[in-house]
């Protein structure tokens, strides 16, 4: 029976599986809801199903990595997902990394580098002759800094200035609430903004969605906007060089990004000017570098032609 490695990417809003055999074909399992344990009272539920998927093809799994959202962060919470895997019964050698780490993998399949991450929330991997380090992640209530969240944050918080009148653009104001449909009415009241975030359900991620209208905004000049994303990308920039240093990476930094924000341009210009080096393409996705990991764990070949395989199956 032909031998096969496998990888789970067990992302906040879907989780996606694959398995790969020794020549770096790959094959994808279907799409399932997300298992993020911080967030999701079904995450269990949702990644049993995944794993469900391998256990019905019938074939010979011998090493599986596991990418999952906040591991390595909150004890209660890895315990619960190695109870779970555990008793999956899926019986194949296995590792549980942080979803980021798998992307890091992806990102310089298995080599140095510094990768930033920034979507909801933010944080970073880094390897280098110091070995491997993270930083970031802490949330949003301390943390996340140079996230959607932290951006959107700052954004709806300069817009409560310019209601007290502690602030004079109005002019950002009036496009962020056009666009978030706040203060539409007739006669316009200020406590709307108040009642836009207490009404969500998700608050985070809904906080997290403005981010991108301050973009547009910064794309047409505006000035706060502008300010926000470049304050962004000093935080991010930061992070960058922290892990740079304790994993012992010199300059010029070889660092690679992943995250919707990073989606922008004049987010990411900055960063890459404050770090001194563009970014690289990752050569993996991070289902691809999850993947590596496995076949690497399991004592495979990984010669440049595997990972080619896996790189345009992944795309």
């Amino acid at each position: 029976m032909t031998d096969y490695i496998a990888a789970v990417d067990g992302g906040g809003t879907k989780s996606l599986g694959a398995i790969v055999n020794k020549a770096g074909h790959v094959q994808f399992m279907p799409i399932e809801q997300g298992c993020n344990p911080l967030d999701n009272t079904r995450w269990e539920e949702n990644l049993l199903q995944t794993i469900n998927h391998f256990k019905n093809l019938n074939i010979k799994i011998t090493n599986i990595t596991f990418g999952m959202p906040g591991y390595g962060e909150i004890v209660a919470n890895d315990l619960a997902v190695q109870i779970a895997v555990k008793n999956s019964g899926l019986n194949v050698e296995s590792q549980l990394i942080n979803d980021v780490e798998m992307a890091f993998y992806g990102a310089f399949s298995g080599g140095e580098g510094l990768l930033l991450l920034s979507g909801t929330g933010s944080m970073g991997f880094a390897r280098g002759p110091s070995g491997m380090v993270r930083g970031g992640g802490w949330g949003d209530i301390y943390g996340d800094e140079g996230s959607a969240f932290w951006i959107g944050r700052a954004a709806l918080s300069m817009a409560s200035k310019v209601l007290d009148g502690r602030h004079e653009d109005q002019e950002f104001v009036d496009a962020i609430f056009s666009q978030l449909q706040i203060n539409l009415g007739v006669s316009p009241d200020p406590l709307d903004l108040l009642n836009w975030i207490v009404t969500k359900k998700h608050k985070r991620s809904a906080m997290a969605s403005v981010a991108r209208y301050v973009d547009v905004l910064a794309n047409q000049g505006n000035a706060t906007a502008l300010q926000i994303l470049n304050d962004a990308a000093w935080e991010l920039t930061s992070l960058g060089k922290a892990l740079a240093q304790r994993s012992g990476l010199s300059e010029p930094l070889r660092w690679a990004h992943a995250g919707s924000v990073f989606n922008s341009r004049i987010l990411t210009q900055a960063v890459s000017k404050n770090l001194g080096n563009n970014p690289v393409m990752p050569k993996l996705s991070p289902i691809g570098g999850g993947l590596l990991l496995a076949a690497i764990t399991a004592g495979w070949k990984c010669d440049n032609e595997f990972i080619q395989n896996i790189a345009e199956a992944s795309k």
